[in-house]
């Protein structure tokens, strides 16, 4: 054998050594060092298993191709573990489980691809089946933004995915749900009470999936499914909302009343409990009217219409709809008292005022904050932002101490000072008051939130 061939297999030996002592020392360090290191070392890792792949073939080609070797090593009576006929056949098998490492490293590394975990929002950024933009866009991209400031600490630990559901349930948003499961993602902040609670029970009934933790918000109806590890709310209830809205009604001296409620099983939730809250105050309730989601008001019963611009027959109107129905109620409000059960966005309050509406006619339910702030007044952008902030919060601890449970932590982690949260069971409640649009702020906002404020 030349000495230029002696020269190539001992640097082929040499490079043997060069690959499989990084991959021993990473995988001490991955058992060393702490969390945070553990991305850039998975990454390593990757790279590493990747090029001894790639030199383990070339060495297995060289040392076939100068197999002649083979009978000098024979008569020089060098041990078997490193002659010629060893090699080429301890290699395939050296690089195959290389390659199997490789594909783990891949598969099962939820750091693997970014270094970052999921954490997915899920909220309407288009509405209906034409994908028109959402008229609540402004509210998401608060609670986005201030959320990515209030979590700057934490560098790039998390990677918020949104996922737009449209308003529309379908099995494809659960397919879209299960494969980020499957990618790692453990934490879905979802909104709206009825695309929420098809999800969860929908997901729950699969066969082997991933454990995830749901946190539903604005989503205020009674029925959203909530379990112990697994579901959750973080928003204002219907009952506190309701509750709320037919004191301060019965307070007027009102007795009679009606309703606009969406056709759905939140708005159907919302109106019994405006039932139940208003007949136990000593009031009645007419026949009112549910409204598709999707559909204009110049879609419900004209003598519906006829009898809102008539003070004879009912004193309160209840309305369970995030419809505007602005220019409407702006007339009706002159001798209706208007309740707004939903949690309407800012600019479509201040059209109230726009329309002529009589403001002190005009009530709606907010939070009881320990904290005034206009912007405290756009309650969807601050529950949003709200829930992530406390995922993120107990997920902090679950990683520094992999013993603590998530429903353990939930009840007492990452809660807002601004705002008291009473435990009830599985379910949190949001004290909640009432106030006409006279009294509280409608479109002016503010910059930001102050967690800090009591």
């Amino acid at each position: 054998m030349s000495e230029k061939s002696n020269d190539l297999m001992h640097k082929s030996y040499q490079a043997l050594f060069v690959i499989y002592a990084p991959i021993a020392i990473v995988s001490i360090l991955l058992k060393v060092f702490n969390d945070s290191t553990v991305p850039y070392l998975f990454i390593f890792a990757t790279i590493t298993s990747i090029v001894s792949v790639v030199l383990a073939v070339v060495m297995w080609w060289l040392f076939f191709k100068h197999r002649g070797i083979a009978l000098v090593e024979r008569d020089l009576k060098l041990p078997l573990l490193i002659r010629h006929n060893f090699l080429l056949v301890y290699l395939p098998f050296t690089f195959s489980s290389i390659a199997l490492t490789f594909f783990l490293v891949i598969k099962d590394n939820p750091y693997a691809s970014s270094g970052q975990e999921k954490l997915v929002l899920m909220l309407p950024l288009t509405e209906g089946l034409n994908s028109t933009p959402s008229k609540d866009l402004f509210q998401y991209a608060l609670a986005a933004g201030y959320f990515d400031v209030s979590q700057a600490e934490l560098g790039n630990q998390y990677d918020l995915t949104l996922l737009d559901h449209k308003e529309v349930y379908d099995q494809a948003l659960l397919e879209q749900v299960l494969s980020l499961a499957e990618q790692g993602a453990k934490y879905f902040v979802c909104t709206g009470s009825t695309i929420c609670s098809r999800l969860i029970t929908e997901y729950e009934a699969q066969k082997n999936t991933y454990p995830v933790i749901f946190i539903s918000t604005s989503a205020a109806g009674m029925n959203t499914p909530l379990e112990a590890n697994f579901s959750y709310r973080l928003y204002p209830r219907m009952r506190e909302t309701v509750t709320a809205l037919s004191a301060y009604a019965a307070r007027s001296g009102h007795l009679r009343a009606s309703f606009i409620a969406t056709d759905s099983d939140s708005g159907r939730s919302a109106i019994e409990e405006f039932r139940l809250s208003w007949t136990t105050l000593g009031g009645t309730v007419e026949e009112g009217v549910f409204i598709n989601r999707f559909s204009e008001l110049d879609q419900v019963r004209p003598e519906f219409l006829a009898a809102l611009n008539e003070p004879e027959h009912f004193d309160v109107l209840f309305i369970a709809s995030s419809h505007d129905f602005s220019e409407l109620l702006g007339k009706v409000s002159k001798h209706t008292m208007i309740l707004l059960a939903d949690q309407l966005r800012a600019p479509l309050l201040a059209e109230f005022s726009e329309k002529g509406a009589l403001l002190e006619n005009v009530v709606r339910a907010l939070p009881d904050y320990h904290a005034e702030r206009p912007l405290l007044a756009m309650t969807d952008a601050v529950f949003i932002e709200m829930s992530l902030s406390k995922v993120v919060a107990i997920d902090q601890v679950i990683k520094a101490n992999a013993s603590r449970i998530f429903d353990e932590l939930w009840w007492t982690t990452g809660n807002p000072k601004f705002i008291d949260l009473i435990r009830d069971q599985n379910d949190f409640v949001v004290p909640m008051k009432a106030l006409s649009l006279a009294e509280g702020p409608a479109s002016k906002v503010l910059p930001f939130v102050d967690n800090t404020a009591k």
